[in-house]
């Protein structure tokens, strides 16, 4: 990163003094602006989580939250005729100074692509594994190429499975999806909450990631474990309407409704459960 040929950054009097910003996001603002050669910034969360010393799943995190706060853009870019999403482009917003100018990054002096790529690392790029100046995290390269492979692979499953049954994917949506992932969530089991929310017709992103933050809250990351945690919670269920159904007060109210009002309830009771997800 040393040999980056740039004089240095200047952050905006309206950044610097932000209180709705925190050090880091300000320390990650301008990292991208300076990798941002009029284009956009293309770096990956693996290079800045290098960078800022922090995990993906954090970066995921404060990327999110600058575009919420509307101190970026973010757009996918796919290749051409696939549906397959190529790269993420970064954008800083243009910022109104105190003399009403806009500022953008146009004269600010940018880190240009460096030329000292090594043959390991040119192979490495032609895994996937860089960032739009070919500055990218070096911890570990060899021993994570596998594991970044499986991670990338199951990105994209999620993605088509997610434009092929629900909608378009949104880059806000794109970033929560790999916060979960850098977290260590299975793509299946990604894939499972989507599907989970299409079966139940509540085609949207919110009701499936209701189902997985209660993965994250219970220490699910498998599948396999999300499989074993829903049977227990049907067998508790059915278990607990057997003790009900036993006892006086529900003999009673049973007795005092019509059958029909009594599908109704039921029928109420399941719409119910269907919201709050999968367990």
């Amino acid at each position: 990163m040393n040999n980056r040929d740039f004089k240095g950054i200047w952050i905006p009097k309206n950044i610097w003094l932000s209180t709705e910003l925190s050090a880091l996001e300000k320390v990650l603002l301008a990292e991208i602006e300076s990798l941002d050669g009029g284009e956009g910034c293309i770096a990956t969360n693996q290079y800045f989580a290098g960078f800022l010393g922090v995990s993906k799943s954090w970066v995921s995190k404060l990327i999110s939250g600058l575009e919420k706060k509307k101190f970026i853009t973010l757009e996918l870019v796919y290749k051409k005729g696939k549906k397959e999403i190529d790269k993420r482009i970064i954008r800083r917003t243009p910022i109104e100074l105190e003399d009403n100018t806009l500022y953008d990054n146009s004269d600010i002096p940018i880190a240009p692509e460096c030329s000292d790529i090594t043959e390991e690392e040119d192979n490495i790029n032609n895994n996937n594994i860089y960032n739009n100046n070919s500055i990218y995290n070096k911890v570990n390269r060899e021993d994570k190429l596998n594991n970044i492979n499986i991670y990338n692979n199951g990105l994209q499953k999620i993605v088509d499975f997610y434009e092929q049954n629900i909608n378009l994917l949104s880059p806000t949506i794109y970033e929560e999806i790999k916060t979960y992932l850098d977290d260590g969530l299975e793509a299946e089991l990604i894939i499972r909450a989507l599907k989970e929310a299409v079966d139940r017709n509540f085609k949207n992103w919110k009701y499936a990631k209701g189902i997985l933050d209660n993965c994250v809250a219970n220490k699910i990351k498998t599948l396999h474990d999300f499989e074993i945690e829903q049977e227990n919670f049907k067998n508790k269920k059915k278990n607990n309407t057997k003790k009900i159904a036993n006892t006086k007060d529900y003999k009673e109210v049973k007795a005092d409704m019509s059958e029909k009002e009594y599908a109704e309830r039921l029928r109420k009771e399941k719409l119910r459960q269907q919201r709050e997800g999968a367990w």
